[in-house]
């Protein structure tokens, strides 16, 4: 349903390149009817499940193939070994490589952190009448809590047995004891805590009834320190927890069956780590940044994270955004003016609204109907604020890292006001995971997408924008229906704050107090984008023989040209994660669907500037193009796209089609075949990427022998090994241009071989380039077009091939 909003203004990991991975588990609960406590939406657990809130999830079992896949993709960090740049999957790596690839990460962004003091006025309350209930409270629990430890320092001097606190407060040691730390912060953060629950009563009492209500959460710290949380992918050991709890209603689940002392990565407001020394101030904010991380695929609706630091008396208060961790200056425990600022920013915390936590208002359960519903404004609509409801079924993908884009994906049905279904547990728990698929044709996809790549007037980035374009210009060629996504809905998403108003969730807005202190080349712009779209598709390693594979591969690239040619559009980022597949309930076959235009960026528009010559990595990279891994000036072309495609097809030849022949492959380098050369292709620096490329793809004997040749033994193998070198014979020596166009390995200009012809004949596609250009991807990519069209029709041969076999295997 439309309808327009009354208030206007995240042993060895499959070597498969894969950042879907699915798990996770209770997701929080937000405003706009939500409930009090924890309902779980239903996701595919990858590893044992955690023990189950009431009420139960809503189904508790998953098909083989959807457990297989979620055993298999077990998702990483990664610099050097990551899927996309920016390093949302590892590959093949163990787990020991992968710990220490996600401190690495840590590391450098630590020494990258930003400060302003601004920052932890991120919280105060939007509502005046309660920021300056705020204030008052904040003046009273300061004024407790001095005169509480000058009357224990007088009472009891220096010992801190009946007040732990005391410990951080008044310790003027070089350095101190970590473990004694921990119930030093855990007491004081309970005093403050209380004392504000004490305040707001009294205020409350004696002002204006508006105020008659309860305080919206108070703070609460798990009192086991130093464990290893609920809910952790790794053996890591956080120093402590900090909580929200409601009151009397709960973000945390007071009727858990868990051990609630123990921290859960479900229902953690921020992580504190803390030191004995501030020398160790770097160490604290790395391991923040990497426990963090959990947070996000255990809490759907988390839009960013807040964390905490104290090395020795030093506390810092931090917001974990997109791009960067953002901490302020010291807050010295020992000062009443350092205490008071912590006492204001846990009030703040107590009384704002939940999207200042981080938490989406509009992902919530809806009590009334016993559902998760999720809110997507559809800025295409002529009123302003419109938007469409959709029942969440599943959460099909995770956001799994503390910095990026934090896509999520979930499996909807759409919804009106009429409709009264009750589809949360007593329904769903019945069935499997692919009858609740029947029941959910909807993708949501959550993401906050950069601006500040974007134009100004439709935006050359913007996923909405292009999507909108391509379903304008290709929704009425039927035979390639169903291959790109359909468009519902789709906007920035609009958060509802206690000030009536309507916020555009964007980091400008999260970071507003702070905005113009914060370095640009560290904190950029983003937008938290929703877009409601069908079909639905599987993963392409669902396909159950070559065959299949080279017909979803096809069919799209089909669409990849139709998009290219009819919308100037080119995708950019041709992985096995962006190739989904569909199968018809009537014939059993299926096709292909191209989707994630996240990258995709306008071409051939004079009205705006040429951005394809501009040096930018991006894609996933076992996939990349040797000129976009090499950051090549050479403008990004088609051919990158059907580049990327002979490399997913030759992975994917490598590893196994799907996930039962990857079990071959493993058989077969166990059985001393050696480590394959394609591994080359995901590890090191993305220029040794390249030059491992270029080696491999300069000529077709070293491709057929350190790549095609190493396709899994199999017989249907041998019809996707033909394809490749087909493939690679007409992207890299296709027989249509001259000479100076083939090949991949740098030319040396004095190498006689390579010297300029006089002239280059009309019959060659490249004959138009500068005939002393001798760098054969500048050549191929001034005939890029009609590469890519002799490249089609080899793909589009190969699928009418695999379509006859198939045919005749099934008579």
């Amino acid at each position: 349903m439309t309808r327009s909003n009354p208030n206007t203004g995240q042993k060895r990991s499959s070597p498969e390149p894969d950042d879907s991975s699915l798990h996770g588990k209770s997701i929080k609960p937000g405003q706009d009817g939500s409930s009090s406590k924890s309902k779980n939406i239903y996701v595919v657990e990858q590893k044992t499940p955690n023990k189950q809130r009431k009420p139960t999830p809503v189904v508790s079992g998953s098909t083989h193939n959807e457990q297989q896949y979620s055993n298999s993709c077990s998702s990483t960090p990664s610099v050097n070994r990551s899927g996309h740049v920016h390093g949302h999957t590892n590959f093949g790596s163990t787990e020991k490589e992968v710990v220490a690839e996600r401190k690495k990460e840590a590391r450098l962004a630590a020494s990258r952190t930003v400060e302003t003091d601004k920052i932890t006025d991120a919280v105060i309350p939007r509502s005046l009448e309660v920021a300056q209930m705020a204030k008052q409270i904040a003046t009273a629990v300061s004024g407790s809590l001095e005169e509480h430890i000058q009357d224990k320092l007088l009472n009891s001097g220096s010992n801190t047995d009946q007040t732990p606190f005391l410990y951080i407060t008044s310790h003027v040691a070089t350095s101190l004891d970590e473990k004694r730390m921990y119930p030093a912060i855990e007491s004081l953060l309970a005093f403050i805590s209380v004392a504000i629950n004490q305040a707001h009563e009294q205020i409350t009492k004696a002002t204006d009834t508006s105020f008659s209500q309860p305080l919206p959460r108070s703070l609460a710290t798990p009192n086991q320190f130093d464990r290893k949380p609920a809910g952790a992918d790794s053996n890591h050991r956080i120093d402590m927890a900090l909580n929200t709890k409601h009151v009397p209603s709960a973000i945390v689940d007071e009727n858990s069956k868990q051990d609630s002392q123990r921290p859960d990565y479900s229902d953690m407001l921020a992580v504190l780590e803390a030191k004995g020394s501030v020398d160790k101030q770097d160490d604290a904010y790395a391991q923040l940044i990497e426990y963090s991380r959990n947070i996000y695929p255990h809490q759907h609706n988390r839009r960013f994270v807040w964390g905490l630091t104290v090395c020795k008396n030093a506390l810092r208060i931090c917001i974990l955004q997109n791009d960067a961790l953002v901490a302020s200056p010291p807050i010295d425990l020992k000062s009443a003016e350092g205490r008071l600022a912590l006492v204001r920013w846990c009030t703040n915390v107590s009384l704002c609204d939940e999207d200042q936590l981080g938490y989406d208002s509009t992902i919530y359960f809806n009590d009334a109907k016993r559902r998760w519903e999720i809110k997507v404004f559809d800025d295409a609509s002529a009123e302003e604020d419109t938007f469409k409801v959709f029942e969440i079924l599943t959460c099909m993908r995770v956001a799994e890292r503390v910095f990026g884009r934090h896509t999520r994906c979930f499996r909807c049905r759409e919804i009106d006001d009429s409709d009264n279904s009750s589809t949360l547990s007593e329904d769903l728990s019945r069935l499997t995971l692919e009858e609740i698929c029947e029941l959910g044709n909807v993708l949501v996809k959550d993401a906050w997408a950069h601006t500040d790549r974007d134009a100004e007037d439709g935006s050359s980035r913007d996923e909405i924008a292009l999507l909108n374009d391509i379903n304008k210009a290709l929704g009425d060629k039927t035979e390639l229906s169903g291959r790109f996504p359909t468009v519902l809905a789709a906007g920035v998403v609009r958060q509802q704050g206690s000030d009536g108003q309507l916020h555009l969730d964007t980091v400008d807005d999260v970071l507003a107090v702070a905005k113009q202190e914060l370095p640009a080349d560290k904190v950029h712009q983003r937008v938290h984008k929703r877009i409601a779209m069908t079909p639905i598709g599987k993963n392409l390693r669902e396909v159950q023989c070559v065959d299949e594979l080279i017909i979803a591969a096809a069919d799209a690239m089909e669409v990849h040209s139709a998009i290219s040619r009819e919308c100037q559009i080119l995708h950019r980022d041709i992985s096995s994660n962006n190739i989904l597949i569909r199968r018809s309930n009537d014939t059993g076959r299926v096709n292909g669907i191209l989707i994630d235009y996240d990258c995709a960026l306008r071409i051939g528009n004079d009205n705006e500037p040429d951005r394809t010559c501009r040096p930018d990595m991006t894609g996933t990279l076992p996939y990349m193009s040797i000129g976009n891994l090499s950051q090549s000036s050479v403008a990004r072309t088609a051919l990158d796209d059907w580049e990327s495609i002979i490399y997913v097809l030759c992975w994917l030849g490598t590893f196994g089609v799907n996930y039962g022949d990857e079990v071959l492959h493993q058989v077969e380098e166990d059985a001393k075949r050696g480590t394959p050369h394609i591994y080359s292709w995901r590890t090191g620096t993305s220029i040794n990427i390249a030059e491992a490329k270029r080696n491999d793809m300069n000529s077709q004997s070293n491709f057929r022998s350190r790549i095609a040749n190493r396709f899994i033994k199999k017989p249907d193998y041998a019809h996707l090994k033909k394809l490749v070198i087909a493939l690679r014979n007409k992207l890299i020596d296709n027989p249509n241009v001259s000479d100076l166009a083939k090949g991949s390995l740098y030319i040396d200009d004095d190498e006689s071989t390579y010297e300029p012809a006089a002239d280059i004949e009309e019959k060659y596609l490249d004959s138009k380039c500068d005939k002393d250009e001798c760098d054969q991807f500048v050549r191929r990519a001034s005939c890029a077009d009609l590469i890519a069209n002799d490249l089609l029709d080899v793909m589009i041969q190969a699928r009418n091939e695999a379509v006859s076999r198939l045919n005749k295997t099934n008579k």
